[in-house]
Parts: C-alpha cells; structure tokens; sequence
C-alpha cells in the first residue's frame, strides 16, 4: 500500500508541476522557436515518456477478474456514495471558485498584471508542495485528512470574502489554498483504492 501511495502521489505532484510551469515554459519557447515548434517538441516528449513507461514499467497480470457491474456494487455502498459526493462538492467548489480569481484578484483585491501573475504563481508552487506531502498525509491519517482538507479549504475561501481587498492577505490565502487543495486528490483517490479493495 505504500507504493501505491507513493505512486498516486508522484502522478498528482506532475500533473501539479506541469500546471505551474508547463504554460509559462512554451509561453518562453513561442517567442523563441515559434509555436509550430513548440508542438512538435511536446509530441516528441509525450513520445518519449511513452516509449520510457513501455521499457521501465513490468508487465502485470490480473489477479482477479473485473467485470462492469462492478462498478454499480461498489457504489451501492452508502459509505462509497456519500463519500464521492463529498469529493464531487470539494473539486466543484474548487473549480467554481477558482473560475473568478482572476477577476477578483483584479476588481477587488485590485493588483496589476505583474502582481496577478505572482499571485497564481505562488497558488501554482503552493500547490505542488502540498501534492508532495499528500503521500504522509495518506499514511499518517487519512481519515483526518478527508475531514480536515475540505474544511481549512473552506476557512480559506471564506478569509478571501473576509480579507480580499488586502493583497498580502489575499496572496497568503490563496497561497494556503492551492496548499490544501494539492493533496486533495492524493487523499481521495488513496480512499477510493481502500474503498474498491475492501
């Protein structure tokens, strides 16, 4: 279980460090390379991290069979159910919220363009860290963890409403949010492995 851990949260710590960097990266590369160029550079590296995963990861036989239904018994779960709604809520609270940051960043919090792309940043390396300490969080308790998470993120949406026009306010807030919400999908999907299997 520690590997499986360990895997999840190298997946989700990628998919965090290619969001804080992978755009401003080819953003650079455009103006250095042209974009057509940029394109082929990201096919040939998705190649390559294919032909790398075909040489390195072993091959693994099933240990059981899965069938469709599957699915619907595991959901049939009231333990299983509640707890993907819960997840349901958290990630489209996130999102919900994180569609008008920008535009509160500019009307209320009121930083210019240098400040605002500062700020995201941070949210971005904010939220790398706190994908990299998923894994603990997995294994020391994960049950406090499902709690705990949705609610500091709660506390720090509703500081924003509270403190937003303060920029270093804001940028601590929204720095502790994209903390938080990194390890969110490390805990739930390490719940959701334990769920299936149990």
């Amino acid at each position: 279980e520690a590997c499986l851990q360990r895997a999840i949260a190298i997946i989700f710590g990628g998919s965090s460090f290619a969001s804080v960097f992978a755009a401003r990266l080819s953003s650079f590369l455009e103006n250095v390379i042209g974009w057509r160029h940029v394109f082929l550079l990201s096919g040939g590296l998705s190649l390559a991290a294919l032909a790398l995963q075909a040489l390195t990861i072993p091959s693994l036989k099933p240990i059981g069979e899965t069938q469709f239904n599957t699915l619907f018994t595991v959901l049939k779960k009231p333990q299983f159910s509640s707890g993907m709604l819960a997840v349901a809520l958290v990630f489209c609270g996130h999102f919900a919220a994180f569609t008008y940051i920008r535009p509160f960043l500019e009307h209320t919090t009121e930083v210019g363009a240098n400040a605002l792309s500062a700020i995201l940043l941070t949210f971005g390396i904010a939220n790398f860290i706190g994908t990299s300490f998923g894994g603990a969080m997995v294994a020391k308790n994960l049950r406090g963890a499902l709690f705990l998470l949705p609610l500091l993120l709660s506390v720090a949406g509703l500081g924003l409403l509270a403190l937003g026009i303060s920029p270093s306010a804001t940028t601590g807030l929204i720095f502790l949010w994209g903390a938080l919400m990194g390890p969110v999908s490390v805990v739930w999907s390490a719940w959701v492995a334990r769920q299936v299997r149990s």
